[in-house]
């Protein structure tokens, strides 16, 4: 009860209980897997974005439970079934589906329980778009706007998250609470700029921009897979295993072009810091490398 108390201290040592009820907002997540994020009734309707923020704070079935049940003489309990852009499990929310999720709280007295409407956050990507979009063979500029269209998360010239940055927070706080999850990330590199390499470099890469890779994430509540893929093959071309996810924020040297980093990477070393995978990249001492797979960026 402590942990959840941090997550949503709202509803502990309530003076009487919320004069618009709770909703409970329920997403599934693989067959057998559902989570959800509560919030106080309120007259009016929910934002996309407070629904999508849930997934920071996602509850197992048993913890919501456990925080409604202290919640004395609650007036009224809504289940919503939603669908949000974390999950890559396909699913239709209709009559059947609401009753399945509805008698997930069996304990709940049905006179008490309300379902609303079905919500469905609208740049939902569901498990068949993202293994479409991943094995389609294409040029780079096709890939990006495909990507764009379907909400996944899209990176710009390594340094730049243009789309998706709700979707890769959301993947971060499901799979930090052990939760078996997947992403699908595009970095686009544009047109090689002509001012900003030598004309030797220039003319022998030109013609290699622009350019797109696909990088498949997967978590399987144990170990993370990435798989690359460069749009225009079919060929992997690379496919490794980590440990754990890292999230680094923080300000850039005053020597480099950039102000502030946020980057995801993944590591086999759960302490490992940003200072030292940096340390790593450009030193020259043997040993010091540590073996990462930065995939998102977004730097200011």
């Amino acid at each position: 009860m402590g942990k959840l108390q941090e997550i949503y201290p709202e509803f502990f040592n309530l003076k009487g209980d919320p004069f618009k009820g709770v909703e409970v907002y329920v997403w599934q997540m693989s067959e057998d897997s559902y989570s959800c994020g509560l919030m106080f009734g309120t007259n009016r309707t929910k934002t996309d974005e407070e629904i999508w923020d849930l997934t920071k704070k996602a509850l197992t079935i048993d913890e919501a439970k456990a925080i409604l049940d202290q919640c004395a003489n609650k007036d009224e309990v809504f289940i919503i079934p939603v669908i949000q852009p974390i999950s890559s499990y396909a699913y239709t929310i209709d009559d059947e589906y609401i009753k399945k999720v509805r008698d997930l709280f069996p304990d709940i007295n049905p006179a008490l329980v309300t379902t609303l409407a079905a919500y469905s956050a609208p740049v939902s990507v569901n498990e068949t778009d993202i293994d479409n979009l991943f094995s389609k063979v294409c040029p780079a500029d096709e890939a990006l706007k495909a990507a764009k269209e379907k909400g996944i998360v899209v990176i710009e010239d390594a340094i730049t998250c243009v789309s998706g940055k709700e979707t890769m927070e959301s993947f971060y706080a499901t799979v930090s609470e052990g939760n078996a999850a997947s992403i699908l990330i595009a970095q686009y590199y544009g047109p090689l700029k002509k001012s900003q390499v030598s004309n030797e470099l220039y003319e022998q890469e030109k013609d290699n921009y622009p350019v797109l890779y696909f990088y498949m994430v997967e978590f399987d509540g144990k170990q993370f897979t990435t798989k690359v893929r460069e749009s225009t093959s079919e060929k992997i071309e690379s496919e490794k295993t980590f440990t754990y996810l890292k999230h680094f924020t923080g300000n850039a040297p005053e020597t480099a072009l950039i102000a502030k980093y946020e980057y995801y990477v993944l590591v086999d070393n759960e302490d490992v810091t940003w200072e030292d995978i940096e340390k790593g990249m450009f030193s020259s001492q043997l040993g010091d490398y540590i073996e990462h797979h930065t995939i998102f960026s977004d730097c200011k």
